[in-house]
């Protein structure tokens, strides 16, 4: 019988830490259209199968370090969310300036992204988005992203490095 303790837990925490708000901010996963629960189970089980691959499992001891620690790895998986949320809210904006150029704005669709009404133009330059970044594979360069990202953000490394250091690794 495998006895599970609470530090062999640790690991596992933070890690599902990092991936929830990361998952609560993802296109296409982090929409008003999925529920909670299966983006909160779909971290769980992400989690749950990265853990073991990481190279630095130290045993952890819970104290107010820890605490910072799963603080910090949220904040991460935040920070990176919101990056790629942003790329996708841009092209939101960018449809709606068009539209009110061209004298679309009136014309107002429903944008299932966004859960909410938008111009024409941005409804289509998000699903087309949405379109080329599921042909093209680029999703799995996201899923792989978040692997590997554990290689330059290592668990539990508090305090992290820089935000320089997280925008030239992102953007590398």
């Amino acid at each position: 019988m495998i006895q599970i303790t609470v530090p062999f837990l640790y690991p596992y925490m933070l890690t599902f830490s990092r991936l929830l708000p990361l998952f609560m901010l993802l296109p296409g996963i982090g929409e008003k259209s999925i529920p909670g629960r299966i983006r909160l189970l779909l971290a769980l089980a992400l989690s749950i199968s990265i853990t073991p691959t990481l190279q630095n499992q130290n045993m952890f001891e819970f104290n107010s370090i820890f605490i910072l620690s799963i603080l910090t790895e949220a904040l991460i998986g935040l920070f990176i969310g919101l990056l790629i949320r942003t790329l996708f809210l841009l092209l939101e904006v960018t449809g709606s300036i068009l539209s009110n150029q061209i004298g679309f704005s009136t014309a107002m669709a429903f944008n299932p992204s966004l859960s909410e009404q938008t111009s024409i133009l941005s409804t289509v330059l998000m699903l087309f988005a949405t379109l080329i970044i599921l042909t093209s594979d680029i999703h799995h360069f996201f899923l792989r992203f978040i692997f590997m990202h554990y290689d330059r953000f290592n668990l539990s490394s508090y305090p992290p490095e820089s935000l320089v250091d997280i925008f030239t690794y992102i953007f590398a």
